[in-house]
C-alpha cells in the first residue's frame, strides 16, 4: 500500500476513534428489525471467558499475527501500534486473492469508514463494531462489505460524511444517531465483507476500556488525544456523541484480539500459535519506564504548538522489537523537516535529515539492534536498564543504493522526563559505535525530547 495512503488512513482512525474516548453512549439492547439501540450496553464479562466466539478468517487465511507494539514509521506509526496485523499468506498481489473476514462476537455496526486507493480499484473499508460496556472490536482494511451490510445502509440512506471536507474523504459513517438508522445487530462468524492481498496484511483492533496496555508516562491530549481536542479541524463531521459512551483510549486500552477468543475446540490455542513473535506474546503499546530511557518520547513542540494532526511526527521511540522483545530494541522517530508541515513539529536536526528520511510521509524508517542486557552497556543497551547521567549509542542499520550502511544516534537522560539526542546522519559502511568509545557527553549541539 502507498505510503502517503497509510499515513492519511492512519492519521484519519487516529481523529475517529479518538473522537469516541472524549463521550459516553450505550451498547446492546434489540429492535424489531434486528438493529442495536443505544440505550443500554452488554455487561462486561472477564478477559478469559471467551468473548469471541469466533476467528475473524479462517486461519489457513493468514501467514502470521503480528503482536502489537509493532513501529511502522512507513505507514505512519512512530508510536508503537496499538493494533495488530493478520499477514496475508500471499501478500502484495495485487488484490488477486480475496478472504472473508467475520465477526469475532455478537454485537452492533456503530461506525464504517471508507477511503480510496490509488493502487486499488476497492474501496478501503474500516469496521468497528461495539460487544460489551468496555469491549470494542476492529477491522482496517476490507475491500468490499457484506450484502446485509449495503443492504441496510441503502435501506436507511445513511450518508457517509467526508473527513476532510473537500470531497475526496476519507469517509465515515455513522449508526445509531437520533432520528437515524440503529445500530446493526451482529452475530458472531457473521461475514462482514472481505479483504484482498493489496499490501502486506490488514489490521484486527481491540479497545477495552477496563485495562491499561502497559505503562504510559503523561499520557496527556497532545500525546494520545481524544476527538474533542481536534473538533476545531474537522467541523465538517456532525455526530451526537453522547451516544457512544462504550469506548476507551486507542493506544492506551489497546487489547489483544486473541485473549478474548474462547478456548473451546481449541480456537485461543491455534489462533496463540500463529504469533510471530520470539517468545510468542500479544506485545502492548505502553513501555515508558520511569527514570530510565525505555519508552516514548516528545519533541517539546508538542506541548507548545498546539494539537496537529500528525502528532506522532513529534515522537521519538525506543522500545523492545515487538518480534524479539528480549533480545532486539526498536528505534524510531517521526520527521516532519521538508516543510509541508509548518510549524515543524520533529526538530531533531531537521537540517540532516539524510539517510533515511521519507519525503513522502514525513516519518522516517524504524531500525531494529541486537539487544545488549549487560549491566552497564553503552552500546545496543537494553533501555529499561538506562538510567539518568549515562551517555548510550545505538547503532542504525538501513539500506542505500550502494548496499548497507549505518550511522548512530546518541542519547543521554539530564533527569527523569529530559532526553538529549544526537543523530549522525553520514553513511558509514560499518557500525559505529564502538569506535566512538568513550562516548561523548551531551552538549548544546543535542537535540531536546521530553515525557
Amino acid at each position: 500500500m502507498p505510503m502517503h495512503y497509510r499515513l492519511l488512513l492512519t492519521l484519519a482512525l487516529t481523529i475517529l476513534l479518538a473522537l469516541f474516548n472524549a463521550c459516553g453512549g450505550g451498547a446492546g439492547g434489540e429492535t424489531g428489525d434486528g438493529s442495536g439501540s443505544s440505550s443500554a450496553c452488554t455487561p462486561d464479562i472477564p478477559v478469559s471467558a471467551g468473548l469471541f466466539t469466533s476467528p475473524p478468517t479462517n486461519i489457513a487465511n493468514i501467514a502470521d499475527v503480528i503482536p502489537l507494539g509493532n513501529m511502522n514509521p512507513g505507514g505512519g506509526h512512530v508510536i508503537p501500534v496499538n493494533h495488530m496485523y493478520l499477514s496475508y499468506p500471499f501478500p502484495t498481489g495485487g488484490g488477486a486473492l480475496s478472504y472473508p473476514v467475520h465477526a469475532m462476537a455478537s454485537g452492533r455496526i456503530f461506525m464504517l469508514m471508507r477511503d480510496t486507493v490509488s493502487s486499488s480499484t476497492d474501496h478501503d473499508y474500516s469496521i468497528y463494531i461495539n460487544h460489551t460496556c468496555s469491549v470494542t472490536s476492529y477491522f482496517i482494511h476490507l475491500h468490499g462489505l457484506s450484502r446485509r451490510i449495503q443492504d441496510y445502509i441503502a435501506a436507511h440512506a445513511i450518508p457517509w460524511q467526508d473527513i476532510s471536507g473537500s470531497g475526496a474523504g476519507p469517509w465515515i459513517m455513522f449508526l445509531g444517531q437520533p432520528g437515524g438508522a440503529p445500530m446493526l445487530n451482529v452475530s458472531a462468524g457473521e461475514e462482514l465483507g472481505i479483504t484482498k492481498n493489496y499490501s502486506h496484511s490488514w489490521d484486527a483492533g481491540v479497545i477495552d476500556k477496563r485495562y491499561l496496555s502497559g505503562s504510559f508516562i503523561n499520557a496527556s491530549a497532545n500525546r494520545y488525544p481524544h476527538f474533542s481536542d481536534f473538533m476545531p479541524l474537522f467541523l465538517s463531521v456532525t455526530v451526537d456523541m453522547s451516544v457512544y459512551p462504550f469506548l476507551g483510549n486507542q493506544y492506551l486500552n489497546a487489547g489483544c484480539f486473541i485473549d478474548y477468543m474462547s478456548s473451546a475446540g481449541g480456537l485461543k490455542a491455534a489462533w496463540f500459535g500463529k504469533l510471530s513473535s520470539t517468545p510468542q506474546d500479544c506485545g502492548r503499546v505502553g513501555w515508558d519506564s520511569p527514570g530510565y530511557l525505555q519508552g516514548v518520547w516528545f519533541n517539546p513542540a508538542i506541548d507548545t504548538i498546539g494539537l496537529k494532526m500528525d502528532h506522532e511526527v513529534a515522537a521519538l521511540s525506543i522500545v523492545p522489537d515487538n518480534l524479539n522483545p528480549t533480545t532486539k530494541v526498536q528505534v524510531g522517530w517521526g520527521n516532519a523537516s521538508n516543510g509541508s508541515t509548518i510549524p515543524s513539529l520533529a526538530l531533531l536536526d531537521p537540517s540532516a535529515w539524510t539517510p533515511p528520511i521519507s519525503g513522502i510521509t514525513q516519518i522516517s524508517n524504524p531500525f531494529k539492534a541486537d539487544m545488549d542486557n549487560a549491566s552497564g552497556a553503552v552500546v545496543n543497551p537494553n533501555p529499561a536498564n538506562v538510567k539518568v547521567g549515562v551517555t548510550v549509542c545505538y547503532d542504525l542499520q538501513y539500506n542505500s543504493s550502494g548496499g548497507t550502511r549505518y550511522n548512530y544516534i546518541l542519547f543521554h537522560m539530564t533527569d527523569s522526563t529530559t532526553l538529549k539526542v544526537k543523530y549522525e546522519p553520514t553513511e558509514q559502511l560499518a557500525l559505529q559505535c564502538r569506535t566512538l568509545l568513550p562516548l561523548p557527553l551531551s552538549d548544546a549541539s543535542w537535540k531536546t525530547y521530553i515525557r
